[in-house]
């Protein structure tokens, strides 16, 4: 069984019978109660996108948060920050850049209108799950795969590779993302379709029936 959606890779034609594509699973119902801080934030102004990087820790940090906030200002585009793994310390972070710890996919991502992140196929999912359009910075591992199908897909723009991540690069993808409304579209309408996907339902029907 592969934990992915044949609607972002299809199956291919060689694969056997017993080859099983579920779509993608997730956890539904996870109770949140967010900050007081944060959703002071997010009704503060205009909606932001989201930013996070997950585990990943390669290069520096610093040089990253630094093309975010030059980014952000170059646009006028507000963000949610995930620190995740990288080391914000206690950054002073500029009004529209709200640096945030664990907060629930399925929860903020009801709240932005973009997402931007490494390219791991649990946020890869989350993200187009909840119909955004989505930027991909991969950083290695399966990442440039994920990125390449989205953008393949008209799910988000190009992605930008972590080495070649700066200002210019990075501000004209984040206003395509908020800009572009054939992508936004694209992106509901398959957010929609994997929603209607099952992929946990489909698991089990296949484990059963193999079972029995």
């Amino acid at each position: 069984m592969y934990a992915f959606s044949s609607h972002l890779v299809p199956k291919p034609k060689s694969w056997k019978d017993y080859h099983h594509i579920t779509g993608f699973w997730f956890l539904e119902g996870e109770k949140y109660t967010p900050a007081d801080d944060l959703l002071r934030f997010l009704e503060s102004g205009s909606s932001p996108i989201y930013i996070g990087f997950g585990s990943m820790t390669g290069g520096s940090f610093q040089e990253m948060l630094d093309v975010i906030v030059q980014s952000l200002v170059r646009t006028g585009i507000r963000a949610v920050l995930f620190s995740g793994w990288g080391n914000l310390g206690n950054a002073d972070l500029p009004p529209f850049l709200f640096k945030a710890g664990f907060i629930p996919h399925e929860w903020l991502f009801q709240k932005v209108r973009a997402v931007v992140h490494h390219g791991g196929s649990g946020s890869t999912a989350s993200g187009l799950r909840a119909g955004l359009p989505t930027l991909v910075v991969p950083f290695g591992i399966d990442q440039p795969f994920w990125g390449e199908r989205v953008y393949r897909q008209g799910l988000g723009p190009r992605p930008i590779h972590r080495k070649n991540f700066t200002v210019k690069r990075f501000s004209d993808a984040i206003v395509e993302l908020v800009e572009n409304g054939s992508m936004q579209n694209r992106a509901r309408a398959f957010g929609a379709l994997l929603r209607d996907e099952g992929g946990v339902s489909n698991a089990v029907n296949i484990i059963e029936a193999y079972a029995r």
